[in-house]
């Protein structure tokens, strides 16, 4: 499945923050994956990812740049 920069925006928008991961961490402690809804179980998932935040930005990068190219590619100076 070929995700849509727009997609992959909204993904950057809803990553945990730092006190979010570690609350959660906090709470799978004593509760493990129990009663998680599903953005719950996305925050955990992407708080196993190394640096989530600049992979997606790069996706949203690679995902935008041929557009990106064009436009400076057609300005006229």
């Amino acid at each position: 499945m070929i995700m849509t920069a727009d997609q992959i925006e909204k993904i950057i928008h809803f990553l945990p923050t730092p006190r979010e991961s570690k609350l959660l961490q906090e709470y799978m402690a004593m509760n493990p994956m129990a009663g998680l809804c599903e953005c719950e179980k996305f925050m955990v998932a992407m708080m196993t990812v190394k640096k989530p935040a600049l992979k997606m930005r790069a996706l949203l990068f690679k995902l935008q740049f041929p557009e990106r190219h064009a436009n400076l590619s057609h300005r006229e100076y």
